[in-house]
């Protein structure tokens, strides 16, 4: 799969956060979903939990006034057992196209049928709101 459909992968599954579309995002992630953060490791086991664990990020992201975001992909692991890696940096922006902060996420990616992407895993490098933030919603 292209850099481009790879983004644009990223970039769905980011606008059904940010429209509160959890099903549809929902569909694109393996469970359990493991995520790593600087505040800790948080295990989301089933689409309860899945629901509960995107909503309140929806809700910290909006508290920030962060409505969307532009993605450009940093690194990309080779495919291998159809699995990749990805690095992708995130300009945060607001309603007016203002970027306000940045993040840096590392997707570990399954590809189970052709050109369907599946996350299996998130990394947060770098997160665009303060970890206090962060902190409740995972522990």
């Amino acid at each position: 799969m292209s850099t481009d459909n790879l983004i644009s992968f990223l970039e769905e599954t980011r606008k059904a956060l940010f429209e509160n579309d959890f099903e549809a995002l929902s569909k694109y992630i393996i469970m359990p979903l493991v995520v790593y953060s600087p505040a800790g490791v948080l295990v989301v086991k089933d689409l309860e939990h899945f629901l509960a664990v995107s909503s309140s990020y929806r809700e910290a992201l909006a508290v920030h006034a962060i409505t969307h975001g532009k993605c450009t992909i940093l690194e990309r692991d080779p495919m291998r057992n159809r699995r990749t890696r990805v690095t992708a940096h995130w300009t945060e922006l607001d309603a007016e196209d203002t970027p306000l902060v940045t993040s840096t996420i590392r997707y570990f990616l399954l590809m189970p049928k052709p050109d369907r992407w599946m996350i299996e895993m998130l990394e947060y490098l770098e997160i665009p709101i303060p970890i206090e933030a962060v902190e409740r919603i995972i522990h």
